[in-house]
């Protein structure tokens, strides 16, 4: 007899639409783990303040994205600065890069009109 498990709703879905960039099998996605959102937001401020150009930028984003995967893919900016790349390798760590922010992008444009709204409270009559 099988295990059955009781709460199989739960679990995270696994038929995700991925982006194969340099032989890593990236699922395209709508939310990071929290550290991956916070480097996130802190490469983007440091991007806008004139830090790192374009190229870094979306090299370092790439490496935020690997955070998807299991710890042993995990791509570090600083090894990736270090290897000697094909211009077909940029073009397709650029393109799967900008593929995977702009999904992040869309779904966290989208939900920005979700708030949970204020809940009224009601007067009862006195008696």
């Amino acid at each position: 007899m099988p295990i059955q498990l009781k709460n199989r709703d739960r679990l995270p879905a696994t038929d995700f639409e991925t982006v194969n960039v340099l032989g890593l099998e990236l699922p395209i996605t709508n939310e990071l783990p929290f550290g991956a959102q916070v480097e996130l937001l802190d490469l983007q401020s440091r991007h806008t303040e004139g830090e790192f150009g374009q190229v870094e930028y979306l090299l370092r984003i790439f490496c935020v994205f690997t955070r998807r995967l299991a710890k042993t893919e995990h791509v570090r900016y600083e090894w990736l600065a270090q290897q000697s790349l094909e211009a077909e390798e940029v073009a397709e760590l650029m393109t799967g890069t900008l593929k995977l922010l702009t999904a992040l992008q869309e779904k966290q444009a989208g939900g920005a009109g979700n708030a949970p709204k204020k809940v009224r409270k009601t007067s009862t009559p006195s008696s």
